[in-house]
């Protein structure tokens, strides 16, 4: 392999490393902030502001202007391009240095000394998972700048990593443990490496797993809850009271509409953390569900405020609470500001 072919095949494989990023940037960026700009009405956009950054609510008739200009402020595009060059420069860096080897030795008829070999194996298994994890989040949605960053940690402690474990193991399969090891996550790596280093120095395990508070509720699995956690919600008060928009920005294969669920659910949790999956039954699901129950026993359809009524009435009975005093607790909820902005967008987005 020399000459064109094997400047040909490294760029095919550097571009094969930058195309998911690329596409994400060009094709998926741009129908998110569609869909959130869609999402909001002129009622929303002003409690948002509102809620979120009260000195900076615009006038009514710049609402949707002032939106669209705060979305490009805080998450704009350029926010990925550096992450983006490196990357590149990273991946070019390990194609060229990969290729170049493998090639100086078909070229000489030879084989690669055992470490030039580690060096390749390894790094390639590291490229394998950082296209693999790259065409994955595209195809999920789910691409933040900081992935990008993670893809070039991949890539730098590719060799290593691969050095390090490797040498850990007999002779005869230290080659393929080393490109195999790039088919675990860099988590899995780290957790390994950590569990060696533990065992070798005396140190013990690992504690046990412990599952996550945001489970509790309806919709948010582990890898649901790992995603939250990665960005700094860990809680479900963090998550009750999270601004959606940098939420939906952050956890980029979530959907506006799944996070303001999700917030409406904590918001209700908060007060009810034992008694909320009983309430559930009753059509008191969230926040959304119960300023709907408040309207409805406040006005001024006779039939909705006695079903409404009677279902105050009900749910007080199933969790033994005083039915004044889960009224009071539900006004509580319905009138709270983060609740009177999520509603406002989740009519806005069913009208």
């Amino acid at each position: 392999m020399a000459g064109p072919p094997l400047y040909a095949s490294m760029v095919l494989l550097w571009a094969l490393m930058m195309a998911p990023p690329v596409f994400y940037l060009t094709r998926v960026w741009p129908r998110r902030r569609r869909e959130v700009l869609a999402l909001l009405s002129n009622e929303a956009i002003a409690l948002y502001f509102e809620t979120y950054y009260p000195a900076e609510v615009p006038d009514v008739r710049d609402g949707r202007e002032r939106i669209a200009r705060f979305f490009d402020e805080q998450f704009s595009r350029r926010r990925y391009y550096l992450p983006l060059l490196l990357l590149a420069a990273m991946s070019a860096f390990v194609v060229y240095w990969s290729m170049s080897n493998l090639s100086e030795s078909l070229r000489h008829d030879v084989a690669p000394s055992e470490k030039i070999m580690l060096a390749v194996l390894a790094l390639a298994g590291a490229y394998m998972w950082v296209v693999s994890e790259l065409i994955t989040r595209w195809r999920a949605h789910d691409m933040a700048p900081s992935d990008l960053i993670g893809a070039c940690l991949r890539l730098a402690i590719g060799l290593p990593m691969g050095y390090a474990l490797s040498a850990l193991s007999i002779q005869e399969i230290r080659g393929p443990l080393a490109f195999m090891l790039g088919a675990f996550p860099t988590k899995t790596l780290m957790g390994i490496a950590r569990r060696v280093s533990s065992k070798k120095l005396d140190l013990g395990e690992d504690g046990p797993f412990v599952e996550s508070e945001l489970e509790k509720l309806q919709g948010i699995n582990t890898r649901a809850a790992e995603k939250l956690a990665d960005e700094g919600v860990t809680t479900i008060v963090q998550l009750a009271y999270g601004d959606p928009l940098d939420l939906m920005h952050r956890c980029s294969s979530f959907s506006f509409s799944y996070i303001v669920d999700c917030m409406s659910q904590a918001l209700a949790w908060i007060y009810f953390p034992k008694d909320l999956p009983n309430l559930t039954r009753y059509s008191m699901r969230g926040a959304m569900e119960i300023g709907t129950l408040i309207d409805d026993l406040d006005g001024g359809n006779a039939a909705a405020s006695a079903a409404a009524r009677a279902t105050l009435t009900a749910g007080a009975k199933c969790i033994a609470l005083d039915e004044a005093v889960l009224e009071r607790t539900l006004r509580e909820i319905a009138g709270d500001p983060y609740t009177l902005f999520i509603r406002a967008v989740w009519q806005q987005n069913g009208s």
